[in-house]
């Protein structure tokens, strides 16, 4: 592991994605719970990611269902 680095949670990292997609700003986030932007900035490109392949996941198994 890298000096320095920290690991947090799943769930950590879920309710940060969810404050900054509720509305509040990066940097408030990374000043009141001392992360880098770019931590968190790469937490919310990933959960964006992971939303859109359930989407299609979900669309996916629709046409299955139908079938």
């Amino acid at each position: 592991m890298a000096r320095g680095q920290k690991r947090y949670t799943d769930e950590f990292k879920n309710t940060i994605v969810e404050l900054y997609n509720s509305g509040k700003v990066l940097s408030e986030l990374s000043s009141e719970y001392v992360i880098s932007k770019s931590t968190i900035t790469g937490w919310i490109k990933k959960n964006a990611k992971l939303e859109e392949e359930i989407e299609i996941f979900k669309k996916d198994m629709g046409i299955f269902a139908r079938k």
